[in-house]
């Protein structure tokens, strides 16, 4: 198994250094390609009815709060979602709902063949918990991918994003899942997710400030979360104790988790990719998004 994931791995790798050739070489800062229309922000397509999956029941549900975990993938979004439950907590709110937005699409091809029945129970079960909810219930969903649907599931919405800079995105993903897609098409399709979520968020978090700031980012979710479920009146009311913040410290420190035992299962994978480091490649991406690096204020070095 492990000599197959290898050769894999090594596929994966040629492919990518293979098509990367054709475009670094002839870069130029004219060749910014970064433009997005958020008119092109639709809700996710429907299933194909071959996939078996039943449609979800329609949206506007009544339910009083959605809140969406959207943050550009490998920008940290998990730990955004898990602070954003953290802060849920804090404010004694119960979350009636959970989870990725749609996660048996996932894996729905995969389910198809291997065990339909379970992706359709995975489908159904689905949609009678959404169908089930109350006009009083919170819900907490992370998603990547864009999906309007998801933003008009509840009365209101909050959306949350983070985001960060794209070579490390990049570098992060092929630690993790390897690169079998051309990296500025990858690069493309992150950056355009994050730019729909972005349009109808109430804040957008950075990967710097997740890793270095957590307590703070945690005090702004919560202002945000508690004006809207309470009203204006929740920063006036709203004060701390010594065994408050505590406590507050406490949680907050349960949310981080350790990432070190991924790392150091991924520090071998990353020296098949380390060309994602060189000077070429980092030329290559400032050209193509010179202007989305530049609205972040990251630079290409």
């Amino acid at each position: 198994m492990e000599t197959i994931a290898s050769l894999r791995l090594a596929q994966a790798c040629c492919f990518v250094v293979f098509i990367t050739a054709a475009w670094v070489g002839a870069c130029d800062p004219s060749m910014d390609a970064w433009r997005h229309n958020v008119s092109t922000c639709k809700d996710r397509r429907t299933p194909n009815a071959s996939l078996g999956i039943p449609p979800l029941p329609p949206t506007e549900l009544g339910c009083r709060l959605v809140v969406i975990a959207a943050g550009m993938a490998r920008s940290g979004s998990t730990l955004q979602e898990r602070l954003l439950e953290a802060a849920l907590t804090w404010l004694r709110v119960r979350v009636h709902m959970k989870g990725y937005w749609e996660l048996y699409r996932h894996n729905s091809r995969i389910l198809l063949k291997s065990n339909p029945e379970q992706l359709q129970s995975m489908a159904s079960s689905f949609a009678k918990r959404l169908n089930n909810l109350t006009s009083n219930a919170v819900v907490l969903f992370k998603s990547h991918e864009y999906d309007g649907r998801l933003v008009r599931l509840c009365r209101k919405h909050l959306v949350f994003t983070s985001h960060r800079h794209p070579i490390e995105v990049l570098i992060s993903r092929a630690s993790l899942w390897g690169l079998n897609k051309e990296p500025l098409v990858v690069l493309r399709r992150t950056l355009s997710r994050h730019a729909c979520w972005k349009a109808v968020a109430v804040e957008d978090t950075s990967n710097e400030e997740l890793r270095s700031h957590l307590v703070a980012v945690f005090d702004r979710y919560v202002s945000i979360l508690g004006v809207a479920l309470y009203g204006s009146a929740f920063v006036d009311s709203h004060s701390e104790s010594a065994s408050g913040i505590a406590s507050k410290q406490v949680l907050v420190h349960g949310v981080r988790g350790n990432p070190s035992a991924m790392v150091r299962a991924n520090k071998g994978r990353m020296r098949s990719f380390s060309w994602l480091n060189s000077s070429r490649f980092r030329q290559s991406v400032s050209c193509h998004f010179g202007t989305w690096l530049a609205g972040y204020n990251y630079t290409v070095h």
